[in-house]
């Protein structure tokens, strides 16, 4: 009898923490999530959207349990917290990586497409703060230039017209956080 209960204590190792809802950089938080898209709790049958991935060491059998239900299941045992926080936010940090690179998709051809305008003849638009101002035609781009059109100032005004035109690039955006993010990710690989 002694070994028969002996052969029923296991071991479990708390493997991966899953958080299956995706981030969203633009709010800075998770989105919420369907059923269909959420997994089954091994013990209770809910569907969660937040998971343990837990390993029997005895046979390497893997269970896939509810936070609050690897207690009822696997006779007691609980994951230690530390490893349980270590784990999270790992799965956070893999959350955000994977929102950052959706933002960086959405830029790379707004990039490659405002890369390949030809920038239009930096012309005369009158004066500005009782100085000479610069711009491009059918643009607002508009710079006063004290000492005329130097190197410096011309690059200012190339930079500006490559910021306009990128702001007009990522206005379908709906949504404002995402727009100024993905505007401001353009605008680094643009160097403007």
């Amino acid at each position: 009898m002694a070994a028969a209960i002996e052969n029923a204590i296991y071991t479990y190792r708390l493997t991966a923490v899953y958080d299956l809802r995706e981030w969203d950089e633009a709010a800075e938080s998770y989105l919420d999530i369907l059923d269909d898209e959420k997994s089954m709790c091994a013990h209770c049958g809910r569907l969660h959207a937040k998971v343990y991935e837990v390993t029997r060491e005895q046979d390497g059998a893997i269970f896939t349990l509810g936070s609050s239900c690897s207690r009822k299941h696997l006779s007691g045992w609980e994951p230690e917290k530390e490893e349980v926080r270590r784990l999270a936010k790992e799965a956070e940090k893999l959350a955000k990586s994977r929102a950052h690179q959706k933002l960086l998709d959405l830029a790379a051809p707004i990039v490659a497409e405002v890369a390949a305008l030809i920038v239009p003849e930096i012309i005369s638009v009158g004066t500005k703060y009782g100085h000479p101002a610069y711009g491009m035609a059918n643009s607002a781009v508009s710079i006063p230039c004290r000492d005329g059109l130097t190197e410096e100032r011309r690059r200012c005004c190339i930079d500006i017209w490559k910021r306009e035109q990128v702001r007009l690039h990522v206005q379908s955006i709906e949504n404002d956080r995402k727009r100024q993010k993905v505007q401001a990710i353009v605008c680094g690989e643009l160097g403007v």
